[in-house]
């Protein structure tokens, strides 16, 4: 399936300067079959 993400919403204490604060929206993601991930570490430049 291909698609385009024409809308979204995001809650406004999760964004910072303008942006979507990663650590605080703490996001999951659908691997294969019954598998979900977390965001580890992140790294700052």
């Amino acid at each position: 399936m291909i698609g385009d993400v024409l809308c979204f919403h995001v809650q406004d204490s999760l964004l910072s300067a303008g942006k979507i604060d990663t650590a605080l929206l703490n996001p999951i993601c659908r691997l294969a079959g019954p598998n979900y991930a977390t965001v580890g570490q992140i790294l700052q430049r």
